[in-house]
């Protein structure tokens, strides 16, 4: 597989539940896990309730609901 399509099946998988934004993140964070000073970050990153927090806070200081 390559490597544009494992990104793929990654963003698809994982962005269904920490939604685009949140496998983004942690997508890049795997990218450069070996120069990460903590694995604190990493882990936090795949926690859906971190990413949905993210998201309302986000849309709370936009002024949008939902």
């Amino acid at each position: 597989m390559a490597e544009a399509e494992r990104t793929e099946k990654f963003m698809d998988s994982a962005g269904r539940v920490l939604g685009e934004r949140g496998a983004q993140q942690l997508h890049d964070l795997l990218s450069r896990c070996r120069t990460l000073p903590g694995v604190g970050s990493l882990i936090k990153a795949t926690t859906p309730q971190a990413a949905s927090a993210a998201r309302s806070m986000h849309r709370e200081a936009a002024g949008t609901a939902g």
